[in-house]
Order: structure tokens, then sequence, then C-alpha cells
């Protein structure tokens, strides 16, 4: 398990998530906005294609086909949806 911290720039708010390095990054974006549009009240609906994942410390986009582990991803670090 990987946790992170995840800015939604949409909001301007950060969330914390333990997570499984081995998700594929777009499925992480797909129950990011679910969990977090549910906290919100709000509906997103199918729009998780729009959103990006970039890791805040080394300024590059996650790609999302690759697992959070191939992205380089590891506890502690914050990532920035967009």
């Amino acid at each position: 398990m990987i946790y992170v911290d995840i800015l939604v720039a949409l909001w301007g708010e950060s969330y914390e998530f333990c997570l499984d390095g081995n998700c594929i990054a777009a499925q992480l974006i797909e129950e990011v906005i679910r969990t977090i549009a549910a906290k919100k009240h709000c509906i997103l609906k199918d729009e998780e294609e729009n959103f990006l994942l970039i890791d805040e410390q080394r300024e590059v986009f996650l790609r999302p086909e690759w697992t959070l582990v191939e992205n380089g991803i590891k506890n502690g670090d914050r990532l920035i949806l967009i």
C-alpha cells in the first residue's frame, strides 16, 4: 500500500489516500473522482478521461496505462489531479 496526498486542483483541496501500488493510474483517477464527488455531493459524470495526475515533486504527468509503481510513485508523494 502507498500513502499519498492528492491535491484536487478543481476545488483546491487535498485528500489523503491509501492506494494499491499495482493500481493502474487511469483506474485510480476514476476512483478518486468518484470518492471526492461523493464527499462534495456533486456529479462528474463521464468526465474521468478529462482528468490527469501529476507527480508534484518530479513535475511529470502519470502515464494512465501504467501502475503507480511503474510511474515511480512512493509513500508520501503528493499528486495533483487536474
